[in-house]
């Protein structure tokens, strides 16, 4: 779903200065980026010991809507950041060629709002497909700064999301995994850092200038660090879900507190607790073995006391051969 508002995002900021993505950058995408990081992310190991601790059971669980709902503001800010920051470096340099390669041309730094389809600004001749392209308004700086941030995007949403304890082994165990994502990493910075003519015409991209390519690398930075520290402090962070797992059972009547204790579910360390809400506001569940377990977690006399113990008694040999103990019931 992340996958899907992060694209959705990128071109949505295009279709505001009547531009696009460029069909390499959507298979460069889908297939080096997403399908690469969809087969690798569950092959990591499970944990070494089960817990008690389970998963939220709703799809609607505040825990799992407030880090969706973080990252795709993350993503929403810093792509929004570095289209301005590109919109307004392309309008100043309106078409005087500030990049310090000599790839670009005069048209490539025109601002994406000029360069419009039906614009008739005279150009060299173009090749078909470079002429497919310029009607398309693909290339230019706006796009290729887009590119370069929302790529690394989808990178730090799956290693933010590739949680290890307390269910599965750290990420740094998943090697196949690890490896997808440093290598779409190292190629999105190196081309970013030191573009490649050939490769800039490949994924009809443009020459990014010095001081902007620093601020993207920055950005880039900035967004996987707010990305792993929403998941890792904020959603994952026991005492705070404790904190209002227990200020909203304060607030509920006695009669509407038994169905949050069951899902007060001890963690093995520390003996703190985790809050996990049941659907229906607090309500009675709707599952029949969650009203039993409701019913026997209420009942006094749940688990009934044992009636007798069985120990093992003293040893007894038989033709010079020991043997295993008797076992011997006591009734109590």
């Amino acid at each position: 779903a992340l996958y899907s508002i992060i694209q959705y995002l990128c071109v949505l900021h295009l279709y505001s200065i009547l531009s696009n993505m460029g069909d390499a950058q959507y298979l460069f995408v889908d297939v080096a980026i997403i399908m690469s990081a969809v087969f690798t992310m569950s092959l990591s190991p499970p944990w070494r010991e089960l817990v008690p601790q389970r998963p939220p059971s709703s799809l609607l669980s505040p825990q799992l809507l407030l880090s969706v709902g973080g990252q795709i503001l993350l993503a929403l800010a810093f792509q929004t950041s570095a289209f301005l920051l590109a919109h307004t470096q392309a309008s100043a340099a309106n078409g005087t060629g500030a990049c310090d390669s000599a790839h670009n041309s005069s048209s490539d730094w025109t601002p994406g709002w000029v360069r419009a389809p039906g614009h008739n600004a005279s150009v060299p001749p173009l090749a078909e497909e470079e002429e497919e392209a310029e009607s398309h308004n693909i290339r230019n700086l706006e796009n290729s700064c887009l590119f370069f941030l929302s790529g690394c995007q989808y990178l730090s949403v799956a290693l933010a999301y590739s949680k290890g304890r307390p269910f599965r082994q750290p990420v740094y165990t998943n090697y196949l995994f690890l490896g997808c994502v440093l290598s779409a990493y190292a190629f999105l910075l190196f081309n970013l850092l030191h573009p490649v003519p050939a490769l800039l015409d490949v994924f009809q991209l443009v020459c990014i200038p010095v001081p902007l390519r620093l601020t993207l690398l920055a950005l880039i930075a900035a967004n996987l660090l707010l990305a792993l520290t929403v998941e890792s402090l904020i959603i994952d962070c026991n005492p705070l879900w404790r904190r209002l797992c227990s200020s909203q059972k304060q607030c509920l009547s006695p009669t509407d507190r038994a169905p949050m204790e069951m899902d007060r579910v001890p963690l093995p360390r520390g003996g703190r607790w985790r809050c996990f809400h049941s659907g229906g506001g607090g309500g009675a569940p709707h599952a029949r073995y969650q009203r039993l377990a409701q019913e026997l977690l209420l009942d006094p006399d749940w688990p009934p006391p044992p009636s007798a113990s069985t120990k093992a008694g003293p040893p007894r040999s038989h033709s010079g051969a020991l043997q295993g103990r008797a076992p011997q019931t006591t009734h109590l």
